[in-house]
């Protein structure tokens, strides 16, 4: 009941933000698929509009998704939406367009957005929960699986490895560990599925890796982790990515 409160809020919000500019509103993600976890998990959600958000409307956003953190401080930085225009939802494979996006650590800026967010849009398209407006099949062309497995694959191999050259704090080791796991899980399977779901399947198939990914979901609902010296989990976290990412290879 809370979190449908808190769902419907959000979105009478933003279309009184924008007006009838809103075409249509849909939840994806945890929260959608049935995965959700009310300490952790972010609410995800994607508003069509009939075109691109001005400066004067982001401004306006900017301020609506202040003031519903303020009035919800659990809440705040676990809101991610998508402001998309009708157009740019129809083209996304030929070329990216500006879109207006609020994420977790990001505030609401403009960036580009092309066939990079085909994952997301698979999503929406695949267990998107309607909140207004038509199904999303009309406004986002449609995407097989095979098209989505194969970005899943690409994607971690282009960019996931990354990671393991960075120094990753307690929470960003947790996030990767997980997102790895979701990654090999579609690799395999070639379908979707939540980061709890995925590390089950994990931890089956690979039991030498249990006890980091259970750390990883202890880590990941941890409200205060400064005891813990992210430099001394490092190491395990590189070979943990660089195993997944052999096993997609392969």
């Amino acid at each position: 009941m809370e979190i449908n409160t808190l769902v419907t809020s959000l979105a009478d919000r933003l279309q009184e933000a924008l007006g009838g500019k809103v075409e249509g509103l849909y939840l994806y993600g945890s929260l959608a698929c049935g995965d959700f976890d009310p300490g952790v998990s972010d609410v995800d959600m994607l508003a069509v509009l009939g075109d691109g958000v001005t400066d004067e409307e982001l401004a306006w956003l900017r301020e609506m998704h202040r003031r519903f953190a303020d009035e919800n401080p659990e809440w705040a930085g676990r809101i991610e939406v998508q402001y998309v225009a009708r157009e740019a939802l129809r083209t996304f494979r030929e070329r990216p367009s500006t879109i207006a996006n609020i994420s977790p650590g990001e505030p609401l800026h403009f960036i580009e957005a092309g066939p990079d967010w085909l994952m997301n849009w698979y999503f929406v398209l695949d267990h998107g929960v309607t909140l207004f407006g038509p199904p999303p099949s009309k406004f986002i062309p449609p995407i097989s699986n095979e098209e989505f497995v194969a970005d899943a694959r690409a994607m971690a191999v282009e960019n996931y490895g990354k990671w393991a050259e960075r120094n990753l704090d307690c929470k960003a080791q947790s996030y990767v560990c997980l997102t790895m796991c979701r990654a090999l899980y579609t690799s395999r399977t070639g379908k979707h599925a939540s980061k709890k779901k995925a590390a089950r399947w994990f931890t089956a198939e690979f039991p030498e890796w249990s006890a980091l990914i259970e750390r990883a979901f202890e880590w990941r609902s941890a409200p205060d982790l400064t005891h813990i010296n992210p430099a001394t989990t490092m190491p395990e976290t590189r070979r943990f990515i660089r195993f997944v990412l052999t096993q997609i290879a392969e």
